[in-house]
């Protein structure tokens, strides 16, 4: 699972988005049935973002010319633990997919827009009863059908190592590769031989020297530091290997 917006992470959502309005908030005679996601740059600078599957799933709807209430709409069926949920992608500029369609999580489904409303924002909620797309819980009781989004999502997001990864042409990847392995040899052959501090520093300046990458920072080193930076490298051979390989 990830966020509709962005690249889906959590450290993306929480660098350039926010709550604009909360889920559960009380508007008189119903209840705010999801959250509404904005660009933290404000205004209508959000206005065509593009909107993405959150999961493998299905359209079961959309409303692609309404210009009041929930304006252009998406309605995505998904399963989570064998059970149907329900999200609602509302106020959309632009959808880029109908009725039927099959989507993978991370699938564009169309653009953030402003439709049925007056500043740009996406109104996301999260169904777990297929009560239709136009529906808002009028009381607490109703409002149980739907769930918070935010922490939905957070509590299945997929922050796999796979999040972190970055594609690579094949050529580029045997160079990482062989590169990588030729760093991870001089860092450990300096620290099979460490005895003390300052032969571990003076090793540290000689890795330096064949521009390591995994000694960025001025902070002082020590066995155990260095001993975690090579576990570190390793890791991300292994993410650079799997992300190649899927």
């Amino acid at each position: 699972m990830r966020y509709p917006v962005g690249n889906g992470t959590q450290a993306d959502f929480d660098k350039h988005w926010y709550i604009a309005s909360f889920f559960g908030e009380y508007r008189g005679n119903y209840y705010h049935s999801g959250d509404d996601y904005n660009l933290r740059t404000g205004g209508n600078t959000d206005l065509g973002q593009a909107l993405r599957a959150i999961s493998d799933g299905e359209i079961l709807g959309i409303d692609n010319t309404s210009i009041t209430g929930f304006g252009k709409q998406i309605y995505l069926k998904f399963k989570v633990d064998g059970k149907d949920y329900f999200a609602g992608y509302n106020h959309c500029d632009s959808i880029a997919v109908k009725s039927g369609d099959k989507v993978k999580e991370g699938d564009l489904l169309g653009t953030l827009g402003k439709s049925g409303t007056t500043w740009a924002h996406l109104h996301f909620s999260i169904k777990n009863n297929a009560n239709g797309m136009d529906n808002v819980p009028n009381t607490k009781e109703e409002l149980a059908q739907w769930e918070n989004p935010t922490l939905f999502i957070k509590k299945y997001l997929n922050e796999s190592e796979d999040n972190n990864m970055i594609e690579v042409p094949s050529a580029d990847f045997e160079k990482l590769v062989k590169n990588s392995s030729e760093y991870d040899k001089f860092v450990e052959a300096g620290y099979s031989s460490v005895n003390d501090v300052k032969e571990l520093e003076q090793k540290i300046k000689e890795l330096e020297a064949h521009k390591c990458p995994i000694i960025e920072t001025p902070e002082p080193i020590t066995e155990l530091k260095l001993k975690e930076r090579i576990e570190e490298s390793v890791e991300d051979d292994v993410k650079i290997i799997r992300k190649y390989s899927l």
